[in-house]
């Protein structure tokens, strides 16, 4: 997931920034509330996303991100997907979570 966020990091020139605003925790999901926002060439991203974490055996077996809007954010990613350099797809290890 690292890699994930430092990808998109450096697709944004270092503009990309996220804060938490909520979470909530059950036996088989989690979720995060976060705002989002960044840069790149002309654009600008200034968004809420839910991400849902699906659980399983204590590992994070898939997770999904739900945008305010969601052509907001396609908008914003759009040149780069053209340009060979998409938004790299996030794939959850098989480890244990932490706690």
């Amino acid at each position: 997931m690292l890699f994930f966020f430092q990808r998109l990091v450096s697709l944004t020139e270092a503009t990309y920034h996220r804060e938490l605003i909520d979470t909530l925790v059950g036996e088989k999901h989690a979720g995060a509330m976060m705002h989002v926002t960044g840069r790149h060439g002309a654009r600008h991203l200034d968004i809420t996303l839910i991400l849902v974490m699906e659980i399983e055996d204590n590992h994070v077996t898939d997770l999904r991100s739900y945008y305010c809007d969601q052509t907001v954010w396609d908008t914003f990613w759009s040149d780069q997907m053209l340009t060979g350099s998409p938004v790299p797809e996030f794939h959850p290890p098989k480890r244990p979570i932490e706690p």
